[in-house]
């Protein structure tokens, strides 16, 4: 029993050790692709014709002292005022 217990251990670290080794592999491609085509530059496909409407949400829970930065912060956004909303978005208790 105790060796068939010590034969599963094993085949578990094994197969531990070989997902760790398959992931750095994983890191070692991405980083050859990266030093392989970092000097590629991609030129968008097309230009935009006119600007998106653009929604952006400010989800908040009783944080009464964060509110007013980020909403000041928010509305300093350089974008058209008719194409942007801003929702706050608090579900606040207090």
């Amino acid at each position: 029993m105790i060796a068939m217990l010590k034969g599963v251990g094993l085949g578990v670290y094994l197969a531990i050790c070989a997902a760790v080794a398959l992931y750095g592999l994983h890191r070692y491609i991405l980083v050859y692709l990266y030093m392989k085509h970092r000097k590629e530059v991609r030129e968008p496909k097309s230009q935009w014709t006119q600007l998106p409407r653009i929604t952006i949400q400010l989800p908040m829970f009783n944080e009464a002292a964060v509110a007013e930065r980020i909403i000041r912060h928010t509305c300093l956004i350089d974008y058209p005022r008719d194409l942007l909303d801003i929702q706050v978005l608090d579900d606040s208790t207090d």
